[in-house]
């Protein structure tokens, strides 16, 4: 396991740094933040991205993503997830090529946190084989919330 936290941390000192917790700061850094994601996507350096909004946030971000995704004309597909620190269910927000969405409802038949489910979710990231971290919910920062 590497000792990299989870890409958590990164995002909620940027939010912080550059939005001051100003609601309509944070929802414009979401928006460049999916922006930067949903270029990736539609130009083929991932198949998918994916955001874990916290359950307060999820509606901002909802009207965001679609918002941008609509513009790069990707799919919008929205995942159940459960958070095994805060013992709650939330929602993952993931956008891809419509032919990548069935790949995205896979991960419904995997169990969360397997090996074959971290495999999946790092494919879909454009994550390197070699570079997927099967333990990657045991890194500093996984569970927590980060937006």
């Amino acid at each position: 396991m590497t000792d990299k936290p989870t890409c958590g941390p990164l995002y909620l000192e940027g939010l912080d740094k550059y939005t001051g917790g100003d609601p309509e700061k944070i929802r414009i850094y979401a928006a460049a933040f999916c922006a930067g994601q949903a270029e990736k996507v539609c130009l083929g350096a991932c198949r998918a991205a994916m955001f874990r909004p916290s359950a307060d946030r999820f509606t901002m971000l909802i009207a965001v993503v679609c918002d941008v995704a609509k513009r790069y004309g990707l799919t919008v597909y929205v995942r159940p997830a459960y958070n095994p620190e805060t013992k709650h269910a939330g929602r993952e927000i993931w956008i891809c090529r419509s032919k990548w969405l069935d790949d995205i409802e896979e991960l419904e038949n995997l169990k969360e946190n397997s090996p074959a489910w971290h495999h999946k979710r790092a494919w879909l990231c454009g994550i390197p084989q070699e570079e997927v971290d099967v333990e990657f919910h045991e890194r500093s920062g996984a569970g927590q919330r980060c937006d």
